[in-house]
């Protein structure tokens, strides 16, 4: 690392940001005047996270701090040369002002303005304000060698309501909203960026300074079970993994749309053309809004530009006639569900890796990239799309919906053995070969599943594929309405635990009866 690689560093943003990271950028150049109050008021917390680093980065290396604020972690730990870059200028120029001996320069944590092998590379309380935070992590790169560690720290989400009740009380300081990250979640983002964890753990189990009482506390009950996994503040150290990248392979996205007819435009031109080529697949459940006419028309316009399949899911039907469409939705003939029209798609499907995208694009179609890289490069097996990582559009899910999200989210990880924070989330991403070797077992757990994301994981589960979540922001449908009912589907939800605990869960138990008591058959 060359010491004067920041010699005359610019006081200012490094390159285009976000709407969101300069939200961030902002607030934090506001809060800057009330920033010493708080590190004050709060100094056990402060306090905790210094000796931390203290114990884990030994004095005299060269380290990088990404979200360095004013600086006083960085210089807490005595770097023979640190560098420290943050999003506020006004910090930034704070900083250079308190600890003339560092160098500091405003960047975007998802494009460093540095460059070189660091020893440690801090980022403390960073991730939870990040855009894309799988990006930033990948951007770690430029200043990282096989021998770098990166020290990863953030807080506890079970702490969130007693944090939301401190900052309306005055106790702490209000903070934008948070990304919400559990350590599963951080350490499959680390995974996935090429970093491979060898130290993890939790510390501060009271934040606040009492004498005689909190480094008791602190120092030998937040190591005891249970109480370990209530303490605030959580850390990893991860090293850099070499990292192997695959042959670009062709892609085949599946799309189930039903009067769709106002997001369908907007849907093919924003999804990317990916790896080594795109095939769009639409597969409409007979929509009586002009969707089919819309997608028709698009076809031939788009024809030797981009590779575009039309699947009636209902073959045959008549998109003229308004009464036959309302007497063949009375039959139930369009019952058949997106998890109908998926597997339509995938059938006809040419790409190697298949995906789906929801017409309604409340995930970005430009999120697909992100699901690719994984199965690319040998990191996944499939790859789920999780919702519940960054903060959520107002209105974009209905807060029954978010509780039942959650609390099959919860069940499902338990009977497919993986953590899977986001079941329902219809992004989903896995290679062809392995849904043609599910598709071939799907018999085993029965085949009602109107929404296809059971009947994929609990395939993947039993063949054992390597599930990996990836975080993807959700925002609100801008057109047309949503095709999920409650009343309607969550008893079906409830049918599909109590079919994924038979198939899945009871015989691991039963075999474990069986050795118990010594039964070979």
């Amino acid at each position: 690392m060359t010491e004067d690689s920041l010699a005359g560093a610019p006081i200012g943003p490094v390159g285009p940001i976000s709407a969101r990271t300069a939200s961030v950028a902002a607030f934090f150049d506001d809060a800057l005047p009330t920033l010493d109050g708080w590190w004050q008021r709060n100094g056990g917390y402060h306090d905790a996270v210094a000796e931390l680093h203290q114990r884990l980065i030994p004095a005299g290396k060269s380290v990088l701090e990404v979200g360095c604020s004013l600086g006083n972690l960085l210089a807490a730990v005595c770097p023979r040369y640190g560098v420290g870059v943050d999003l506020s200028q006004g910090t930034v120029c704070e900083a250079r002002r308190r600890h003339p001996e560092l160098q500091f320069a405003v960047g975007d944590a998802h494009s460093l303005p540095v460059k070189g092998e660091f020893d440690y590379v801090i980022l403390q309380d960073l991730v939870g304000h990040l855009e894309d935070i799988l990006a930033a992590l990948r951007s770690l790169r430029s200043a990282i060698g096989e021998d770098t560690r990166v020290v990863l720290s953030y807080y506890n989400f079970v702490w969130s309501p007693i944090l939301s009740l401190a900052e309306r009380l005055g106790q702490k300081m209000e903070m934008p909203r948070q990304n919400w990250l559990s350590m599963n979640d951080l350490r499959g983002l680390l995974d996935l960026a090429g970093l491979e964890v060898v130290d993890q753990g939790t510390e501060l189990l009271l934040p606040r300074r009492i004498p005689g009482i909190s480094g008791f506390v602190n120092r030998y009950l937040a190591q005891l079970p249970l109480l370990r996994d209530l303490c605030l503040l959580e850390y990893f150290v991860a090293r850099p993994k070499s990292l192997s990248v695959g042959e670009e392979q062709t892609v085949s996205v599946v799309v189930a749309c039903r009067d769709e007819v106002e997001n369908i435009a907007e849907c093919v031109r924003r999804t990317p053309d990916i790896g080594a080529g795109t095939e769009l697949i639409f597969v409409d459940g007979a929509s009586t809004d002009g969707t089919w006419d819309l997608l028709r028309r698009i076809k031939d316009a788009e024809h030797g530009r981009r590779d575009i399949k039309l699947i009636e899911q209902v073959p045959g039907f008549n998109y003229e006639s308004s009464a036959k469409a309302a007497s063949a939705r009375s039959e139930g003939m369009l019952a058949l569900g997106k998890g109908d029209a998926v597997r339509k798609g995938f059938a006809a499907a040419s790409g190697e890796i298949l995906m789906i995208l929801d017409a309604d694009m409340t995930v970005a179609p430009e999120d697909l990239s992100k699901f690719y890289v994984p199965l690319r490069d040998g990191q996944a097996d499939f790859v789920n799309g999780v919702r519940l990582v960054y903060p959520i559009e107002r209105e974009a899910f209905r807060p029954i919906n978010f509780l039942g999200n959650k609390l099959f989210s919860l069940v499902f990880s338990r009977l497919l053995g993986q953590p899977v924070k986001d079941t329902l989330c219809g992004t989903k991403a896995l290679r062809r070969r392995d849904y043609q070797r599910l598709a071939a077992g799907r018999d085993h757990f029965g085949d009602f599943d109107p929404f296809g994301d059971f009947d994929l994981l609990f395939g993947a589960a039993r063949l054992g594929l390597r599930i990996v979540d990836m975080p993807v922001r959700y925002y609100r449908r801008v057109a047309g309405h949503t095709k999920v009912s409650v009343l309607r589907h969550g008893p079906l939800l409830g049918a599909m635990t109590l079919v994924g605990f038979r198939r899945l869960v009871w015989p691991r138990c039963w075999r474990r009866l069986r050795g118990l008591f010594g039964v070979r058959r």
